[in-house]
């Protein structure tokens, strides 16, 4: 049969009854699969026309080619519930429908023992979300796979990249509470290897100085971006640092957790604390009173990183990183000091 490039990972794998992950296997010359199987594989592909990755990126490609592409998510089926990620892979898959393009998506909530199992033929490009390990974006690399990093927050990822715009969005959030009277700040951030919190960090760290609010060390503390840090975060804060008013909670699930040990010690938002989150998931809008946050037009973000992996797969092109503005969403969690 003569070539045909629409041929793909799971064309084959339905075609012999094996799986993604055993076709993945053979096509990349790996072992961990028998003889049989291996010989099954490369006998379909060969019958089916299959047209190998490399084979196929070396040719011209016309501008809008791509017609499947995958969406990996790592260690965020859980997030996907709370709509962070749902929204973003919302917007993708309604930009993929425009394009005529098919969309595949595959979540990873474990330990990944072998990337060399991550399929990664059958589509012509990726969005990748999440916490992927760094030897399967090195892999991506090295096979010259087309990939987007949509909102992943590890330091050591490099390439196409889309997420939020941290330093001036948390200046923002420090801003809106000066603005009113809040002059002892308190900060709650992330692990000092997300790039997120490390840029959200910064941006606090960059209003206390600019607007000549209390610049005490004290009152900031690093830990990890969930409910259970958000609650033992605001309790050392509280022993450690005197006379505060207001938290900015770097992420939702940290404001969470700010709530609920507040409500365990009858203190009150926002008349004895402030509370300012960031992200806007769909969590914290139940919450009680409502929080001010920082929003990110999350589905715009899926939209832009499908249109960013089109232009990738018709022409490499060196990587690009493209940050957008959050917006303050003001709700019910601060309180105005001038008053």
């Amino acid at each position: 049969m003569s070539d045909n490039p629409r041929i793909g990972l799971k064309d084959i794998a339905a075609h012999t009854g094996v799986s993604s992950a055993a076709v993945s296997l053979v096509l990349n010359n790996r072992p961990g699969v028998s003889t049989a199987t291996r010989r099954r594989v490369s006998d379909a592909a060969q019958q089916l026309g299959y047209v190998p990755r490399r084979t196929r990126q070396s040719a011209p490609r016309a501008a809008h080619a791509m017609r499947s592409i995958g969406f990996y998510a790592f260690g965020v089926n859980a997030a996907l519930g709370h709509s962070y990620y749902g929204d973003i892979l919302s917007g993708a898959s309604a930009a993929a429908r425009e394009m005529a393009v098919q969309l595949s998506f595959e979540a990873f909530d474990g330990p990944i023992e072998d990337v060399a199992e991550l399929p990664t033929e059958a589509c012509d490009g990726l969005l990748i979300t999440g916490r992927p390990p760094r030897d399967f974006i090195d892999r991506l690399h090295r096979d010259r796979v087309p990939y987007v990093l949509v909102c992943c927050s590890l330091a050591h990822l490099v390439g196409d990249a889309i997420g939020p715009e941290n330093v001036e969005s948390s200046y923002q959030v420090v801003q809106h509470l000066a603005n009113r009277g809040h002059r002892r700040i308190a900060y709650l951030g992330g692990e000092p290897n997300n790039a997120d919190a490390r840029e959200r960090f910064l941006g606090y760290r960059w209003a206390v100085e600019d607007l000549g609010l209390d610049d005490d060390p004290d009152l900031a503390l690093l830990s990890f971006f969930d409910t259970e840090h958000g609650a033992s975060g605001l309790a050392e804060l509280y022993d450690r640092a005197e006379g505060f008013s207001a938290v900015y909670a770097a992420s939702d699930f940290l404001a969470m957790g700010v709530y609920q040990w507040a409500r365990e010690r009858d203190l009150s938002i926002p008349a004895d604390l402030s509370v300012v989150g960031f992200d806007n998931n769909s969590l914290s809008q139940t919450l009680h009173p409502k929080l001010t946050t920082i929003g990110l037009d999350r589905e715009r973000v899926g939209r832009l990183a499908v249109n960013r992996l089109s232009e990738l797969v018709a022409t490499p092109q060196a990587p690009m990183v493209m940050r957008l503005p959050g917006k303050l969403i003001e709700r019910n969690s601060c309180r105005d000091l001038r008053s």
